[in-house]
């Protein structure tokens, strides 16, 4: 909230990221300990967990296979960590879901397309498992609406596809209708690169 305070937010994508105008924010928000490597939203917070070994290895064992002295990962590598961290620790699906989802968008900010199809992928697994135990109809079409899209940027288009057509189906609102049409359209012709409408 204090870093959206001096920067102002300009288009919103087709996987619902905010695109900053100025410096983006999502460079900010994960901090990398010098010293030991670990990363978190905030290093201030002592974490209390009963996993504090496992998490200590893990950080070990990623900065030790990036060959890398501890400070120095790139900010999708950062994201890619912390959703790590997040599934050994009682995080909500919904957290660890969009930390994989940022880490997609750092990588695509850099031109690294293999990380971000891998974030995006575990990405999908949380959303789809989130998708399973929705309640809410209009809150699982929106959930519907971004598990295709994340699909589709990652080149799995067959499941982005069916999700499309299921939307369409359960859908009435014409201008989700043409929103829909245009995803899927793009899903057809294997297009995974376009995230912005006109």
């Amino acid at each position: 909230d204090v870093i959206g305070s001096w920067n102002d937010f300009g288009e919103q994508d087709t996987e619902l990221r905010q695109y900053a105008v100025g410096m983006d924010p999502l460079d900010l928000f994960v901090v990398n300990c010098p010293h030991c490597g670990y990363v978190a939203y905030d290093l201030e917070t002592e974490l209390q967990s009963d996993r504090l070994e496992e998490i200590r290895q893990l950080v070990a064992a990623f900065h030790a296979d990036k060959l890398r002295k501890n400070g120095d990962l790139p900010i999708h590598e950062r994201y890619g960590l912390l959703a790590q961290i997040q599934q050994t620790l009682p995080e909500a699906d919904e957290v660890i879901a969009e930390t994989f989802l940022r880490a997609a968008w750092k990588a695509d900010d850099l031109s690294q397309d293999g990380p971000a199809t891998h974030y995006r992928q575990q990405a999908a697994i949380y959303l789809k498992g989130m998708l399973v135990s929705c309640p809410d109809e209009s809150e699982k079409m929106a959930m519907q609406l971004k598990l295709s899209e994340v699909y589709r940027r990652s080149g799995e288009f067959e499941p982005a596809l069916q999700l499309l057509k299921s939307i369409e189906a359960d859908n009435a609102v014409p201008m989700l209708g043409m929103l829909v049409s245009a995803l899927k359209r793009l899903s057809e012709s294997k297009d995974r690169r376009q995230h912005f409408f006109k």
